[in-house]
């Protein structure tokens, strides 16, 4: 991956944190790309830039949030801890 590949991933995760934090605040509905492009100081068409819309911006979030818990699922799998603990710490692991 070359710098500037790794730039836009990075600003891409910026701004799907970003939307998941509007959107959490507002709901899908109430949550517009103005909102989530002036929580990050960039235009609405930068955002527009980086996803072709509110819906795909929605989807991404939810798999970028779904990828870490799953990451961090994995992590507790692989603790050398009794089954049981690892079910009651992967139950109420958090961010």
């Amino acid at each position: 991956m070359t710098l500037r590949e790794k730039k836009a991933a990075k600003k891409k995760e910026e701004i799907l944190r970003s939307a998941l934090k509007i959107i959490s605040k507002s709901g899908y509905h109430g949550a517009t790309m103005d909102e989530i492009a002036a929580e990050l100081l960039m235009t609405k068409g930068a955002l527009y830039y980086y996803f072709p819309s509110k819906e795909d911006l929605l989807f991404q979030s939810h798999n970028l949030v779904l990828s870490d818990a799953m990451d961090r699922l994995e992590e507790i799998y692989e603790e050398d801890l009794p089954p049981k603990q690892k079910i009651i710490k992967a139950i109420f692991f958090s961010y």
